[in-house]
């Protein structure tokens, strides 16, 4: 192949992994063109996009580590709209919604994700699970894993969270169970132990709260009733019926 040849076959290859995400691999790419096009301005620029790009994604790793979720998708933003459709980059955004509690925006690009990627994607299906288990939907992410498995009987993210999801759920059966049997000493018990769980759900954790308190006023309990309405309250500001609980016991 003439140097020409090699010259485009170079450029070929940097965007063609600039358009899949891989920013890193396309910088030898970039080099390699610039060897025949000294000071050309496209492949110079080509060339920094691309080292730019390779460092948004490498911290946005590094802030993912770190649990800094809302750095993390400020990030990627730039290396998303340099490569829209490299699903990598796509799955790392996820975990930055669901790390931000953002689980609509989540569960929407997984949406998305499964329809693009051919036979479906076992950590596609673990992330979408997620969205909905932080949504408060257990059952419906216990489906969504137990569908992850049924393709990778190995995935540990998912044998994890089906585990912690079915203790969530019969704690909290148990629980409303005894409350619907009038036995509200027994009840309180069973909420305290769900809470106990942490299921790190601000959605389940508030209907536990609030489930309790009506429970602890019912047993006379009003200042511990008001208190579990207002943890409620902080994992959910939009609860209404929790707040209408507190201005109920206030005026009991």
């Amino acid at each position: 192949m003439d140097a020409g040849g090699d010259s485009k076959a170079a450029m070929r290859g940097a965007k063609a992994a600039v358009e899949l995400g891989r920013f890193e691999e396309s910088v030898p790419l970039w080099l390699a063109a610039l060897n025949y096009h000294c000071g050309s301005t496209e492949v110079g620029s080509g060339l920094s996009a691309a080292r730019a790009r390779a460092e948004d994604v490498k911290r946005a790793n590094q802030l993912l580590a770190e649990g800094v979720w809302d750095r993390a998708a400020a990030n990627l933003h730039a290396p998303l709209e340099a490569a829209p459709h490299a699903e990598h980059l796509e799955v790392l955004m996820v975990r930055a919604l669901l790390g931000m509690g953002d689980w609509k925006q989540a569960a929407s690009r997984c949406e998305s994700l499964g329809n693009r990627v051919v036979g479906g994607d076992v950590e596609v299906r673990f992330l979408s699970g997620m969205a909905k288990y932080g949504e408060g939907d257990f059952e419906g992410a216990v489906k969504v894993w137990e569908g992850a498995l049924r393709e990778d009987p190995d995935h540990e993210e998912s044998k994890r969270q089906v585990q912690l999801a079915r203790k969530m759920i019969l704690a909290k059966s148990e629980a409303n169970e005894r409350f619907q049997h009038g036995a509200m000493i027994s009840a309180i018990e069973g909420y305290t132990s769900a809470l106990a769980l942490r299921s790190e759900c601000n959605a389940f954790d508030s209907k536990l709260f609030f489930n309790r308190s009506v429970a602890l006023g019912r047993t006379g309990k009003r200042q511990e009733a008001i208190a579990d309405c207002c943890n409620a309250l902080d994992l959910n500001p939009s609860y209404t019926r929790a707040l209408l609980q507190v201005l109920f016991q206030s005026l009991a």
